[in-house]
């Protein structure tokens, strides 16, 4: 019985070292290998629900040309209006990129650290609770 015990104990701690080891190395490539750091994409891409993944905001989605919407009035904004407008628009939209690739640094870090976590602690438990 402890021989079984131990062997998932093994197992499933390795499989979980392993993940968090690959979740570190592909954070540091992010980190090493793109000016900035990329949105969107988990480091641990576990997708049993069936959601497509998340679509990261980059800069680029920000220079969209800003099309003002006018209700069936006769009152129409001046154009400096318009221009200030977008100005605003695309400067919210950089602000949430910015907080996008911050939620992306941490996420990815923290699941690099929970995997591994979880798989030394299960290595390390193995032996001490099975004695």
């Amino acid at each position: 019985m402890k021989d079984s015990v131990s062997n998932w104990f093994l197992f499933v701690g390795t499989v979980l070292f392993l993940i968090g080891l690959f979740a570190a190395l592909k954070t540091a490539a992010n980190f090493t290998l793109f000016t900035q750091y990329p949105t969107g994409s988990a480091v641990v891409p576990l997708n049993i629900s069936g959601i497509p993944p998340y679509y990261g905001q980059r800069e680029e989605d920000c220079q969209i040309p800003y099309s003002a919407y006018y209700p069936a009035t006769d009152q129409v904004p001046s154009e400096e209006f318009q221009k200030e407008q977008q100005k605003k628009d695309q400067e919210s939209c950089l602000r949430v990129v910015k907080r996008e690739r911050e939620n992306a640094k941490i996420n990815d870090i923290s699941q690099a650290a929970f995997y591994l976590f979880l798989g030394a602690g299960l290595l390390a438990t193995r032996k001490l609770l099975l004695k």
